[in-house]
């Protein structure tokens, strides 16, 4: 599990930038949740939250992160975005992975972003926070317009809202 018991430096970047957005009664998604940081945060802003992971020790991190902090959430074991059902979002947030050891692979983190397009209502919006170098903004158009939010200690946070 990436970055138990703290927000990362990417997460925290994710989370300041979206300070001011309105999330209450939002149905939002923290896909590859982690320790459930991203979730909870939403969470405790009013958002009606589903949390997944494919890792199970994620997905009772996350558990406990919602439990810990008296937040309800729904929180499930996933491949992306398999166990989800017809279930869509009004917002995606996300830090995708994407190392394998000390690799860089992009197939996961592209596959978050396919799941992002079948998963966002029209005019829903993914929010991702992602290193500085990663080409993330190409794909990002198969959802809809994007742009850069931030850009700061070696992270960048995107946005793409569904046509």
């Amino acid at each position: 599990m990436f970055s138990a018991g703290k927000a990362d430096k990417a997460t925290a970047l994710l989370l300041e930038t979206l300070d001011g957005l309105e999330l209450s009664g939002q149905r939002v998604l923290d896909l590859g949740c982690g320790a459930g940081l991203i979730g909870a945060w939403a969470a405790g802003r009013g958002a009606n939250v589903t949390l997944v992971d494919g890792d199970l020790q994620s997905v009772r991190s996350s558990r406990l992160t919602l439990e810990a902090n008296r937040l309800e959430g729904e929180v499930l074991h996933s491949d992306v975005d398999s166990a989800l059902g017809e279930q869509t979002f009004d917002l995606i947030l996300t830090n995708p992975p994407f190392h394998v050891g000390r690799g860089v692979v992009l197939d996961v983190a592209l596959e978050f972003l396919a799941a992002a397009s079948r998963r966002l209502k029209p005019g829903g919006t993914l929010y991702l926070v992602a290193n500085e170098p990663l080409p993330y903004e190409t794909p990002l158009r198969d959802i809809g317009p994007s742009r850069e939010l931030a850009r700061a200690g070696g992270f960048k946070v995107l946005a793409a809202t569904r046509d």
